[in-house]
Protein backbone atom coordinates (compact mmCIF):
# COMPACT_ATOMS: atom_id res chain seq x y z
CA UNK A 1 0.00 0.00 0.00
CA UNK A 2 3.01 2.53 0.66
CA UNK A 3 3.42 4.69 -2.02
CA UNK A 4 6.60 6.76 -2.47
CA UNK A 5 4.42 9.84 -3.53
CA UNK A 6 2.29 9.70 -0.60
CA UNK A 7 5.37 9.16 1.94
CA UNK A 8 6.54 12.82 0.70
CA UNK A 9 3.63 13.93 1.84
CA UNK A 10 3.60 12.64 4.86
CA UNK A 11 7.21 14.33 5.52
CA UNK A 12 6.30 17.75 4.77
CA UNK A 13 3.38 17.37 7.00
CA UNK A 14 5.37 15.59 9.50
CA UNK A 15 2.58 13.08 10.13
CA UNK A 16 2.85 13.59 13.78
CA UNK A 17 0.01 16.12 15.03
CA UNK A 18 2.11 16.46 18.00
CA UNK A 19 0.05 19.34 19.16
CA UNK A 20 -2.70 17.03 20.61
CA UNK A 21 -1.35 13.34 20.96
CA UNK A 22 -1.27 14.66 25.24
CA UNK A 23 -5.20 15.42 25.02
CA UNK A 24 -5.96 12.42 23.36
CA UNK A 25 -4.33 10.83 26.44
CA UNK A 26 -5.98 12.91 29.04
CA UNK A 27 -2.93 15.59 29.06
CA UNK A 28 -0.19 16.12 31.96
CA UNK A 29 -2.24 15.01 34.63
CA UNK A 30 -3.07 11.09 33.04
CA UNK A 31 0.29 11.25 31.50
CA UNK A 32 2.76 12.46 34.45
CA UNK A 33 4.60 15.27 32.94
CA UNK A 34 3.97 17.67 29.74
CA UNK A 35 5.27 15.84 26.51
CA UNK A 36 5.93 19.00 23.92
CA UNK A 37 8.04 16.84 21.39
CA UNK A 38 9.20 13.33 19.95
CA UNK A 39 11.79 13.25 22.24
CA UNK A 40 9.38 13.73 25.40
CA UNK A 41 7.36 11.02 24.36
CA UNK A 42 10.00 8.83 23.88
CA UNK A 43 10.73 9.00 27.68
CA UNK A 44 7.59 8.56 29.19
CA UNK A 45 7.26 5.57 26.35
CA UNK A 46 10.46 4.59 28.44
CA UNK A 47 9.21 4.68 31.67
CA UNK A 48 5.64 3.05 30.58
CA UNK A 49 2.27 5.21 29.95
CA UNK A 50 0.10 5.29 32.40
CA UNK A 51 -2.79 2.98 32.61
CA UNK A 52 -5.22 6.19 33.76
CA UNK A 53 -3.82 7.92 29.89
CA UNK A 54 -4.93 4.13 28.57
CA UNK A 55 -8.35 4.19 30.08
CA UNK A 56 -9.06 8.27 29.12
CA UNK A 57 -7.85 7.52 25.11
CA UNK A 58 -10.32 3.47 25.66
CA UNK A 59 -12.84 5.83 26.14
CA UNK A 60 -12.81 8.71 23.87
CA UNK A 61 -12.42 6.04 21.18
CA UNK A 62 -15.68 4.50 22.91
CA UNK A 63 -13.84 0.93 22.97
CA UNK A 64 -14.78 -2.04 25.39
CA UNK A 65 -11.88 -3.17 27.70
CA UNK A 66 -11.75 -6.13 25.89
CA UNK A 67 -11.27 -4.32 22.66
CA UNK A 68 -8.94 -1.61 24.13
CA UNK A 69 -6.62 -4.61 25.64
CA UNK A 70 -6.94 -6.94 22.39
CA UNK A 71 -5.77 -3.69 20.45
CA UNK A 72 -2.32 -3.22 23.07
CA UNK A 73 -1.53 -6.48 22.89
CA UNK A 74 -2.10 -7.72 26.69
CA UNK A 75 -4.72 -9.68 28.23
CA UNK A 76 -8.48 -8.33 29.41
CA UNK A 77 -7.40 -9.51 33.06
CA UNK A 78 -3.71 -7.38 33.03
CA UNK A 79 -5.31 -4.38 32.08
CA UNK A 80 -8.19 -4.97 34.62
CA UNK A 81 -5.29 -5.44 37.31
CA UNK A 82 -2.95 -2.43 35.75
CA UNK A 83 -6.24 -0.25 35.74
CA UNK A 84 -7.34 -0.72 39.76
CA UNK A 85 -3.37 -0.30 40.63
CA UNK A 86 -2.79 2.64 39.05
CA UNK A 87 -0.03 1.16 37.11
CA UNK A 88 2.22 1.98 34.06
CA UNK A 89 2.22 0.02 30.85
CA UNK A 90 4.48 -2.04 29.19
CA UNK A 91 6.90 0.04 27.22
CA UNK A 92 5.37 -2.07 24.21
CA UNK A 93 1.92 -1.46 25.23
CA UNK A 94 3.14 2.26 25.70
CA UNK A 95 4.54 2.22 22.16
CA UNK A 96 1.40 0.96 20.80
CA UNK A 97 -1.03 3.39 22.62
CA UNK A 98 1.16 6.15 21.40
CA UNK A 99 0.82 5.12 18.05
CA UNK A 100 -3.06 5.13 18.35
CA UNK A 101 -3.17 8.57 19.60
CA UNK A 102 -0.53 10.11 16.97
CA UNK A 103 -2.63 8.70 14.91
CA UNK A 104 -5.99 9.55 16.10
CA UNK A 105 -4.79 13.27 16.60
CA UNK A 106 -3.35 13.09 12.65
CA UNK A 107 -6.97 11.87 11.59
CA UNK A 108 -8.76 14.42 13.36
CA UNK A 109 -6.49 17.09 12.16
CA UNK A 110 -7.71 15.51 8.62
CA UNK A 111 -11.03 14.67 9.20
CA UNK A 112 -11.91 17.50 11.14
CA UNK A 113 -13.29 16.30 14.68
CA UNK A 114 -12.95 13.54 16.97
CA UNK A 115 -16.39 11.66 16.61
CA UNK A 116 -15.20 11.59 12.96
CA UNK A 117 -12.02 10.72 13.21
CA UNK A 118 -13.40 7.82 15.99
CA UNK A 119 -15.88 6.86 13.23
CA UNK A 120 -13.06 6.70 10.49
CA UNK A 121 -11.10 4.57 12.57
CA UNK A 122 -13.53 2.01 13.70
CA UNK A 123 -15.18 1.48 10.20
CA UNK A 124 -13.82 -1.25 7.65
CA UNK A 125 -11.94 0.80 4.81
CA UNK A 126 -11.40 -0.82 1.26
CA UNK A 127 -7.70 0.61 1.32
CA UNK A 128 -6.91 -1.95 3.76
CA UNK A 129 -8.48 -4.84 2.59
CA UNK A 130 -11.81 -4.11 4.67
CA UNK A 131 -10.21 -4.50 8.16
CA UNK A 132 -10.72 -1.00 10.22
CA UNK A 133 -7.51 1.34 10.07
CA UNK A 134 -7.23 0.79 14.05
CA UNK A 135 -6.65 -3.00 13.24
CA UNK A 136 -3.81 -1.96 10.84
CA UNK A 137 -2.22 0.09 14.02
CA UNK A 138 -1.45 -2.69 15.54
CA UNK A 139 1.93 -2.50 13.66
CA UNK A 140 4.05 0.26 12.69
CA UNK A 141 4.26 -1.37 8.92
CA UNK A 142 0.24 -0.86 9.26
CA UNK A 143 0.27 2.88 10.70
CA UNK A 144 2.32 3.90 8.13
CA UNK A 145 -0.65 2.43 5.48
CA UNK A 146 -3.33 4.73 7.73
CA UNK A 147 -0.91 7.67 7.29
CA UNK A 148 -0.76 7.58 3.81
CA UNK A 149 -4.10 6.94 3.78
CA UNK A 150 -4.93 9.98 5.72
CA UNK A 151 -2.33 11.87 3.67
CA UNK A 152 -4.22 11.05 0.58
CA UNK A 153 -7.40 12.21 2.04
CA UNK A 154 -5.83 15.19 3.60
CA UNK A 155 -4.78 16.70 -0.13
CA UNK A 156 -7.38 15.07 -2.38
CA UNK A 157 -4.89 12.81 -3.88
CA UNK A 158 -6.52 9.18 -5.40
CA UNK A 159 -6.67 6.57 -2.95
Amino acid sequence: MTNVCYDNVIRQHGGDGMYDISVALGGKKALGKSADNAGDYNAIIQSGISVEAGNYFKELLHLTDKEFSKVLGISERSFHRKKGAKAKLSVNASDRLYRFARIFSYAVEVIGSEDNARKWLLAPHFSFEGKTPLEMLKTDAGAKDVEVVLAAIRYGAPL
